[in-house]
């Protein structure tokens, strides 16, 4: 006897793009006197998505910077008209401009991003109509909170990369595998007996 498993494709993986991917950014926002969690609100060129319309898992962050040291991605899941940080990735800006970092953060669906900028330092922005962002001080942590400040007709320099499970399209014949296992019999104690009983 035969029992066969049907083996379905395995699920490949997909890429969105979550913030702002304008390249042009001629100003900057700056702090003095703590770190300063930054965080697009809306966004209108190009397209660009401001809430992760996916449930995946961060893999790389870009962030434009006018300073230096330790830049802290962060997730920023809404909670009402305020928002929580449920993680953070960090990277280690040593020249001001373009960065890149690589990450493993989880995302969902409707969540923003964030980026924790030190005291002292700043981070780029684009002068674009209809868009804003806000500013948390301190840093936004794992209490819901609302932003200090927000700018309209700006936004800041980050987006990320979000890696999720792409969902495989059904599998057309000659595309899946069957495998299959024989089935061993096992005798039964009857049968053992009789077997012994001959024997003699």
């Amino acid at each position: 006897m035969a029992v066969c498993l049907w083996a379905a494709p395995g699920a490949s993986a997909a890429m969105v793009t979550v913030g702002n991917t304008s390249t042009f950014l001629p100003s900057s926002d700056s702090n003095n006197g703590s770190d300063t969690t930054y965080a697009n609100f809306v966004l209108t060129e190009n397209g660009d998505q401001v809430a992760s319309p996916v449930n995946g898992t961060i893999v790389q962050w870009h962030v434009t910077t006018t300073g230096v040291g330790q830049y802290v991605l962060r997730v920023l899941r809404p909670a009402g008209s305020q928002y929580t940080g449920v993680g953070s990735s960090p990277g280690a800006v040593t020249t001001a401009g373009a960065n890149s970092f690589t990450a493993n953060l989880p995302i969902e669906t409707g969540d923003l991003i964030g980026v924790d900028v030190p005291d002292g330092q700043g981070i780029a922005l684009g002068l674009v109509p209809g868009a804003s962002y806000g500013a948390f001080v301190p840093p936004i942590g794992g209490t819901a909170t609302g932003p200090n400040n927000t700018n309209t007709n700006m936004d800041i320099g980050l987006n990320a990369e979000v890696q999720y499970p792409d969902p495989a399209p059904p599998a057309s014949p000659g595309t899946t595998k069957k495998k299959c296992k024989k089935k061993k019999h096992k005798r039964s104690a009857s049968a053992a007996k009789k077997c012994k009983k001959k024997k003699k």
